[in-house]
């Protein structure tokens, strides 16, 4: 089956066109947390369409070891809102943690 699989992709028009990567992929390094927030994700989704109060984002904030996930919805994606909703809904309630972590966005 392997040798199948490597025959149709060898015969590929996409991969007969494609250019090769020049460049390597970094190694996934994986970081356990030890205790309840001490890392805490944030992502968004969005922009979706927007409800009656006018939210079009959903402000997402997961804590690593315990895997906990809070939904914020939002108007904006701006540093400003999110950090706001990030401390009224979420922070307050649970505590600040020792490391946020979010992927690199122009916005923040």
């Amino acid at each position: 089956m392997t040798s199948d699989i490597k025959a149709f992709v060898a015969t590929s028009v996409c991969n007969k066109n494609k250019k090769p990567n020049r460049y390597g992929r970094c190694p996934m390094i994986n970081y356990h947390a030890g205790s309840p927030m001490e890392r805490v994700h944030l992502d968004f989704m969005g922009p979706l369409p927007k409800t009656k109060n006018g939210h079009e984002n959903i402000l997402m904030l997961v804590d690593q070891f315990t895997k906990w996930t809070e939904c914020i919805p939002l108007p904006s994606q701006t540093a400003e809102v999110t950090a706001q909703a990030a401390i009224n809904e979420f922070f307050s309630r649970f505590g600040y943690p020792f490391e946020i972590f979010f992927r690199s966005r122009s916005k923040f």
